[in-house]
């Protein structure tokens, strides 16, 4: 199994930690296109990636990303930004019957409450069993696969 580890510039204290990787991502070559910016002495994933004024990376890329979508007459409004995959992503687990607490562990959300259950580590073997659950039926996503 295998699992990347989340480090630098994270939204809160709660962000940073090990993540399993969906198979699909290992599919595309995820892990080839790591070794490969590696080997080039990068040590961020996107290295192309600048910090906008805000100092977050994220904000760099919003603004391309739905020019993009507007190209391809996705964005209509303000609800298509890069934003909506974290609740495209969220309603996927819900849709595959993942415990809320699961959902929060995987996608990095500490909520009101929950202090308790966020305590100690969740095995990467369990993480992903929940994780190979997210399905989009109908998304086609071998476009995007580029196995090296």
């Amino acid at each position: 199994m295998k699992a990347l580890k989340l480090e630098g510039m994270v939204k809160n204290q709660y962000a940073s930690g090990w993540v399993p990787l969906h198979p699909k991502l290992i599919e595309f070559g995820l892990l080839h296109y790591v070794e490969n910016v590696r080997a080039s002495g990068y040590e961020n994933l996107f290295p192309d990636a600048k910090k906008a004024c805000d100092k977050k990376y994220s904000t760099w890329f919003q603004k391309p990303w739905a020019n993009y979508l507007r190209r391809l007459g996705v964005k209509k409004g303000r609800k298509e930004c890069f934003h909506t995959f974290r609740h495209n992503w969220n309603e996927g687990l819900r849709r595959a019957d993942v415990r809320e607490e699961i959902q929060d562990r995987l996608g990095g959300w500490k909520t009101p409450g929950s202090a308790g259950r966020n305590y100690g580590r969740q095995p990467m073997d369990r993480l992903l069993k929940y994780l190979e659950k997210l399905e989009y039926p109908g998304l086609d996503l071998n476009a995007f696969c580029h196995k090296i």
